[in-house]
């Protein structure tokens, strides 16, 4: 989809609510500094969640079109709970709890190895005969894991 309107907030949620038919609003907001270093940034996605009503599609836009510049409200020390209390005003909206984002991989030895069931036992048997070791990598995160050749044989007797 081409950029259209040259801001970032504006063509992602175009892009959203066109290609991936999901509702959405976005504010982007950067405050600069006389040397044109970035002071300080907020934004914000909010996603209409498919149960909800068009009565509160329509308090949701109303609640967006009504908001500050978030440059102005960045630099007046406004938070993102603040933020979301400006954006949900009227809407009823629950607790929020915080938690840290963490980065975490299901990979393991056992993933690694099986993944080695793609071959055909012909290619398994030439690795198993070369009597060397073979590298997995995992592709999400990068963990290298060396199978040696009667880790490959066990693999290999239990297809």
């Amino acid at each position: 989809m081409p950029l259209t309107s040259g801001e970032i907030a504006q063509d992602i949620t175009l892009y959203l609510s066109e290609s991936e038919q999901t509702p959405s609003a976005m504010g982007l907001g950067v405050a600069m500094a006389n040397d044109e270093t970035a002071v300080v940034a907020a934004g914000f996605l909010l996603q209409m969640l498919p149960d909800a009503s068009e009565a509160e599609a329509a308090r949701a836009e109303a609640n967006v079109r009504s908001m500050p510049s978030l440059s102005d409200l960045a630099l007046t020390g406004v938070d993102g709970d603040e933020i979301l209390d400006l954006l949900l005003a009227g809407l009823g909206s629950r607790a929020r709890t915080r938690s840290e984002p963490i980065f975490y991989c299901p990979c393991t030895r056992e993933r690694a190895l099986a993944t080695l069931q793609m071959l055909e036992p012909g290619e398994l048997n030439e690795l198993v005969g070369s009597g060397k070791s073979q590298e997995v990598c995992c592709h999400f995160c990068a963990q290298a894991y060396t199978l040696g050749p009667d880790e490959i044989a066990g693999l290999l007797a239990a297809l």
